[in-house]
């Protein structure tokens, strides 16, 4: 008789532990009733201490932010913007989460994360834009 395998199973964070850990503390617990609750930490820092971590790593970056922007819930990025509005790692997740979770044919939603994409790029230094000189 033939037994079926079963069927491989490929995680978003692939073999990084660090990001699998960090998705695992920024999933909402059920027994507590709301993200954060019961916590004296910001609900943002399983995040900002993974992509602090990262560091210049832009391969790995890229990666883990691209991950956490698809599977953590978007009250984090939000609240972490809201705090912290000037913060380059808050903007980032900030409009990858935004574009990673635009509705199909929404073009408001479209408008809204191309705005939050030009606010994240905005505090990056030495990226040159059209009709803005770059600064070095």
């Amino acid at each position: 008789m033939l037994r079926r395998r079963p069927s491989l199973l490929i995680r978003p964070e692939l073999d990084d532990g660090l990001l699998h850990a960090a998705l695992a503390e920024l999933r909402p617990s059920p027994q507590l009733h709301g993200l954060g609750a019961g916590s004296s930490r910001p609900v943002r820092e399983p995040a900002a201490r993974l992509l602090r971590a990262t560091g210049r790593d832009w391969d790995r970056r890229a990666h883990r932010v691209s991950v956490l922007a698809r599977n953590m819930p978007s009250a984090i990025p939000e609240r972490w913007v809201a705090e912290r509005p000037a913060h380059g790692d808050a903007l980032l997740l900030s409009a990858c989460a935004a574009v990673a979770r635009i509705p199909v044919g929404d073009p408001a939603a479209v408008r809204q994360a191309e705005q939050a994409c030009l606010r994240a790029a905005d505090p990056a230094p030495g990226i040159r834009r059209p009709g803005r000189p770059c600064s070095r």
